[in-house]
């Protein structure tokens, strides 16, 4: 029997060459910018916001991580909070109504980064990797609000917050993500000749950052 002829599970495949990879550390350190950020949004925003906004802000954050990790790339969810929160930086306290639909999206994506992260951390990494690197994302979320603290502390304005802790992050992320970010293993995994990549909708560039989900052959 040749090399060739010898197949793994995709999953299997991934623990023998891909298990705590430098790559998936550097993938793991850059996510974790961007988690640290949306978690401090998280604390920040109903110290500021209204009632009815904060309210609202919690509705979209559940409906962002409901329907970004299915329709939306990671590259997607990141380029949409830097959008978002530029806009929030210019209308906070300021704008009443802008204010309100920026913190809305920044809610619907930043809650959509988180979950689609966790998705394709658990993609590219077998089980020991996923076991280490769930708690140091967890760790990182839950280190937000000290630095919220901090920007309290020091009494930096709003808007400069919203430049700061949620924008430059998001693009430092985004750009690295354009750099040397390559697709999870599953998404390049074909079932019975069904393109995984054909199945994702509202495709805003050629490549996705996380699998779909199983799709299960047909028996």
């Amino acid at each position: 029997m040749l090399s060739r002829d010898v197949s793994f599970p995709l999953a299997k495949a991934i623990e023998f060459v891909g298990e705590n990879s430098t790559y998936q550390k550097r993938r793991l350190v850059w996510i974790s910018v961007a988690l640290v950020s949306i978690s401090a949004l998280n604390s920040f925003l109903p110290l500021t916001l209204t009632a009815t906004q904060t309210m609202f802000f919690f509705f979209a954050s559940a409906a962002g991580q409901l329907i970004c990790p299915l329709y939306f790339e990671i590259q997607t969810t990141t380029r949409s909070i830097i959008f978002f929160s530029l806009v929030a930086a210019i209308s906070v306290n300021r704008v009443p109504f802008l204010e309100s639909l920026t913190f809305i999206g920044l809610g619907f994506f930043g809650r959509g980064l988180n979950i689609s992260s966790f998705i394709y951390i658990n993609e590219i990494g077998g089980e020991k990797w996923r076991a280490w690197c769930f708690m140091v994302m967890f760790m990182v979320w839950g280190s937000a609000p000290f630095t919220l603290a901090l920007t309290k502390m020091i009494k930096v304005p709003d808007w400069l917050w919203m430049v700061l802790f949620v924008t430059l992050p998001h693009v430092i992320v985004y750009v690295k993500m354009l750099k040397s970010w390559q697709n999870s293993p599953y998404f390049y995994c074909e079932v019975k000749g069904i393109d995984l990549a054909k199945s994702r909708r509202f495709q805003c560039c050629s490549w996705g950052s996380q699998y779909n989900g199983p799709i299960e052959p047909e028996t």
